[in-house]
């Protein structure tokens, strides 16, 4: 092995060994007692604001022009599992050749 592949080992091992899921955690826990958990005590709130102009038919959420938080969550999935998917089938044509589209 050469010396470049020998340093982009160790960075490899270091990138996706115990000592970066470590700080990733670490970070995660830090990040949520520090804001008190608001990702958990706001969960409520996140789903009814996302889901209200759904059932309300006056759909006083929403103002002129705009579109509700449901459909602006339907888009942003939309785009990301969308481009998630057209980047998975490129990737995996050129990793696997032609014959891996067969296997999708």
């Amino acid at each position: 092995m050469t010396a470049i592949m020998e340093f982009l080992d160790k960075i490899n091992a270091f990138a996706w060994g115990p000592p970066m899921m470590i700080l990733l955690v670490g970070t995660g826990i830090y990040l949520t007692l520090r804001i008190g958990g608001v990702q958990f005590t706001k969960i409520g709130y996140g789903w009814k604001v996302t889901f209200a102009g759904l059932f309300k038919k006056d759909k006083d959420i929403r103002g002129e022009g705009e579109i509700t938080p449901f459909q602006s969550l339907c888009s942003a999935l939309a785009a990301t599992i969308g481009n998630g998917n057209i980047a998975g089938v490129a990737t995996a044509i050129a990793a696997g050749g032609p014959g891996a589209a067969v296997w999708m």
